[in-house]
């Protein structure tokens, strides 16, 4: 148990540089697969999202409503428990647990975009004030900023969770100790 709570430790040390080191990337990807989602809500239709370094920029080329910034890292956070929580293993890189990791991670980049569609539904229908007011009824509003704040602060970890422990090859065995 302890050796794997030292791996643990130190799987999140080389996560973290490594996860902020490729944020730009985790940018360029969540904007490139967010704009398709995004646009499938007809008031979002004609919006860009603009990546840079580690935000996302929401805009309207016709100016319907203002452009919000969007914190990548505040989305992108679980990869670093993901990668601590796969490094825990006793030999992380063998091939069952390097292909747990990577259907783990495609699980977490699905849910990253959904994500993102959560802090811009969030950031336009509660926090916008006479745009948001217009176009969303004050339930609605609340109910986006609910599921994006529960998204962020439950969700992403508890997804990573999952994702562990139903693919980690060696979670029941001996892998761990």
């Amino acid at each position: 148990m302890w050796r794997a709570l030292v791996r643990f430790v130190i799987g999140a040390a080389i996560a973290i540089p490594l996860w902020w080191l490729t944020l730009s990337l985790q940018t360029a990807f969540l904007a490139s697969a967010g704009a398709p989602v995004v646009h499938l809500d007809a008031r979002f239709k004609s919006a860009t999202l603009d990546p840079s370094g580690g935000t996302i920029t929401i805009r309207s080329p016709q100016r319907a409503f203002s452009a919000s910034t969007i914190p990548v890292e505040q989305i992108t956070y679980p990869l670093v428990l993901l990668l601590a929580l796969f490094a825990s293993a006793r030999f992380p890189f063998r091939d069952r647990n390097v292909i747990a990791f990577v259907k783990s991670l495609l699980v977490t980049a699905t849910i990253a975009v959904i994500a993102l569609v959560l802090w811009i539904e969030s950031c336009y229908g509660f926090r916008s004030g006479v745009w948001s007011a217009a176009h969303y009824s004050r339930g609605a509003g609340l109910a986006w900023a609910s599921l994006q704040t529960m998204m962020q602060i439950v969700g992403g970890p508890a997804i990573v969770f999952g994702c562990w422990w139903l693919w980690s090859p060696g979670l029941r065995g001996a892998e761990y100790s």
